[in-house]
């Protein structure tokens, strides 16, 4: 059976001060969409808000965006991948970057993990 590699770039703890959110450690380090088993990224805010990730390929195309659009408070919340694209086909072996916004009344916090990240390898098993 031929393993998959997939990169998902920024998945630590985020190193700006007050960024206002950052991804938090993950738990696992292997993952197989094609299991039915899903993804989390722990997103961190620490002011009231919105949440939205976004996921990009290494170019810049949208994949997907994760998210409900619900007002949350402060703290730590997962937001699930199952490994799928907007279309709900499951996405090709490639580097995957998480784009994480909060917005709320005062402001718009960005987390773009791009620019802090050169990346981290996940392991895929079909």
């Amino acid at each position: 059976m031929k393993a998959w590699i997939i990169f998902i770039f920024g998945l630590f703890v985020s190193t700006l001060v007050n960024a206002g959110v950052s991804i938090e450690p993950y738990k696992i380090q292997e993952f197989n969409p094609s299991s039915g088993k899903i993804f989390e990224l722990p997103i961190k805010i620490t002011e009231p808000g919105k949440i939205e990730v976004s996921l990009y390929t290494a170019d810049g195309d949208l994949v997907r965006t994760l998210s409900d659009g619900k007002q949350e408070k402060a703290g730590v919340y997962p937001i699930t991948w199952d490994g799928k694209d907007q279309n709900k086909v499951i996405v090709p072996n490639e580097a995957y970057t998480p784009v994480v916004k909060l917005v709320n009344d005062k402001t718009t916090h960005i987390y773009d993990s791009r620019k802090t990240s050169g990346g981290e390898e996940i392991k895929i098993n079909p």
